[in-house]
């Protein structure tokens, strides 16, 4: 019975590392040379709704009613131009994963920002946002995921 219990707690200890990692959809890029990686988890991103949301009068737009309902943050930044091109194909190929639909593109003098989601059956929530912008020297993915409202993003965008 004594040596059941450390393996129990070994296989709890695995358990909880996997389902965290699960969370993440950059995991296996985040430590990769070149690449700088940010991960905000549900938690924090509570107490910055919290905070934000007695500065919102200050602010055009009130980020804090974007922010509540999310439950991680993640950017991916990658400027190191010799292993750029590995580093954009590997996030292509772990966000070929998702059904993402194309919201909006732009292009200008060779910068490309697109903005694409994951909209609920309904229509009503975004389940995930992620926002890429890219140059010849540089990417950026930031992807959002949790329940973002259509209506409170529309209104904080386009309040002014």
């Amino acid at each position: 019975m004594k040596s059941i219990k450390p393996l129990l707690c070994a296989l709890l200890c695995i358990m909880t590392i996997i389902s965290c990692s699960a969370q993440r959809t950059f995991s296996e890029i985040a430590s990769d040379k070149g690449v700088t990686s940010v991960f905000v988890g549900k938690t924090m991103l509570k107490l910055a709704g919290s905070s934000m949301s007695l500065a919102a009068n200050q602010s055009a737009i009130d980020v804090s009613k974007i922010i509540k309902d999310l439950s991680s943050i993640e950017i991916i930044n990658c400027n190191d131009r010799k292993v750029l091109p590995a580093i954009k194909n590997k996030c292509q190929k772990i966000l070929a994963e998702y059904p993402l639909e194309v919201i909006t593109e732009v292009t200008d003098n060779g910068e490309n920002v697109e903005i694409s989601g994951i909209l609920d059956k309904e229509g009503r929530f975004m389940e995930m946002l992620l926002i890429s912008v890219s140059d010849d020297d540089e990417i950026t993915y930031i992807l959002m995921k949790g329940k973002i409202d259509v209506v409170t993003l529309n209104n904080a965008i386009f309040a002014n």
